[in-house]
């Protein structure tokens, strides 16, 4: 465990229940930028704090919100049913709420937030990105396009796109037609496509998935975004 990160559970109110994340933040007093953590169909394991605690150990306030209530699985069958179960209405107001904890708990990040996400998450990063005028940067690896393409007309931040051209999931047509709302609505959208690269790419987690080339080229790229976005 890194000596200079402080790791938590925290919980914050969503209409009147309550939900929990994963916190991971720099050790020490001083105004950090914050970044939202969005997790797998998998829920939040393991692999998703771990991406949090790199965030903070560059200078970030990682939060990890888990959407599916404390439940975990490797099984695909299982993440695939909980990710059709779960709205995305709901999903997003979990979202908004810990943007809310952000923003009211700690007043300095309310203007410095960005939020990264991967597979489900990358499809949740997106869609909070075109609700959500005041997010300073977005990173969907390999997110699936929202179904409203004219949704992408009210993102106000930069977006950094990843996916695989290996991924039959979210394929080309896909990517293409995420390429063009970009264009059509102006959009600052950069759209990286790894050719050799399947679904899932970053996650090291997954060794018959995972692309290190890929994976640490996206990540150098991620970091860039944030830095210039959110630390300036």
């Amino acid at each position: 465990m890194n000596s200079h990160l402080q790791t938590r559970m925290v919980e914050f109110p969503v209409g009147g229940k309550t939900a929990s994340a994963y916190e991971a933040r720099p050790i020490g007093a001083g105004a950090y930028p914050a970044i939202l953590v969005v997790h797998e169909w998998w829920g939040l394991n393991e692999h998703i704090q771990d991406v949090a605690r790199r965030l903070a150990a560059e200078g970030f306030v990682a939060l990890a919100p888990d959407l599916y209530s404390g439940k975990v699985t490797t099984n695909p069958t299982e993440a695939a049913a909980w990710m059709a179960a779960l709205s995305h209405e709901k999903g997003i107001g979990i979202l908004l709420a810990a943007l809310r904890f952000f923003q009211e708990k700690e007043p300095i990040y309310a203007e410095h937030i960005g939020v990264i996400g991967f597979c489900m998450g990358g499809s949740y990063a997106l869609l909070l990105a075109c609700r959500t005028p005041s997010l300073k940067a977005a990173v969907p690896f390999y997110g699936d396009i929202t179904d409203s393409i004219e949704e992408v007309e009210n993102i106000r931040c930069p977006v950094l796109f990843f996916a695989g051209g290996k991924d039959q999931w979210i394929n080309a047509t896909k990517v293409q037609k995420l390429r063009e709302a970009f264009q059509k609505y102006g959009v600052q959208g950069d759209i990286r496509v790894y050719p050799d690269a399947d679904h899932a790419f970053f996650n090291d987690t997954r060794p018959e998935v995972y692309h290190a080339a890929a994976a640490q080229d996206a990540w150098t790229r991620t970091l860039g975004l944030f830095s210039r976005t959110l630390k300036s």
